[in-house]
């Protein structure tokens, strides 16, 4: 069990050095390169407009009117890059990594305790069955029914039914030799049937 316990452990360290540091990370910040992109429109077109009123395509009064219109865009692009930024900064405020690294043990062990089994996780096998033998009668190991159905075909011999029984309870416990042996007594009491052959 302890050895389970402490592989199940390992692996969800694992999982987690390969999830949290991915959502540690911070998001690039790409408002700088929105920025200076506009800045760079913003001076390409007040060349443009300059080159205009150079050469007497707008006047004076235009051209004031277009740089201050250029001026009130790009401050305004400015502003809102600004705010999304803030905005990004609050969002990430949500601890998305601690969440993680506590929900997904918790997780594992629910599901594991739904749908796993620990007595399969940990090797051990049941070592004995207990067989209902009565409302008010004591439970039974398998062992003890064994000797019992022994017990009783010493007495009866004949009991086609208690010799299968015992061959069907000999294969259930993996003894081999003595499940052949039952099925052979059945089969010399019922003769050849087709089922109890491929047994």
């Amino acid at each position: 069990m302890t050895v389970f316990i402490i592989s199940a452990l390992v692996l969800i360290v694992v999982a987690l050095f390969m999830i949290v540091p991915t959502l540690l990370k911070k998001n690039q910040p790409i408002t700088d390169d929105y920025d200076a992109l506009n800045v760079s429109i913003a001076k390409d077109r007040l060349k443009e407009i300059k080159q205009q009123l150079d050469a007497g395509d707008i006047t004076q009064e235009v051209y004031q009117q277009l740089h201050d219109e250029l001026e009130a865009t790009l401050a305004l692009d400015l502003a809102n890059s600004q705010t999304s930024a803030e905005a990004g900064v609050e969002e990430n405020k949500i601890p998305v990594p601690l969440i993680t690294a506590i929900m997904l043990p918790v997780l594992a062990v629910i599901l594991y305790s739904q749908i796993g089994d620990f007595n399969a996780a940990t090797g051990k096998a049941v070592q004995s069955v207990e067989i209902p033998a009565g409302e008010n009668r004591q439970q039974m190991s398998i062992e003890e029914a064994i000797a019992k159905l022994q017990l009783r075909l010493q007495q009866e011999p004949d009991n086609a039914d208690g010799w299968y029984m015992l061959a069907k309870t000999y294969m259930t416990t993996q003894q081999y030799p003595q499940a052949a042996s039952a099925y052979k007594q059945t089969i010399d009491l019922v003769g050849d049937d087709p089922q109890l052959l491929l047994r």
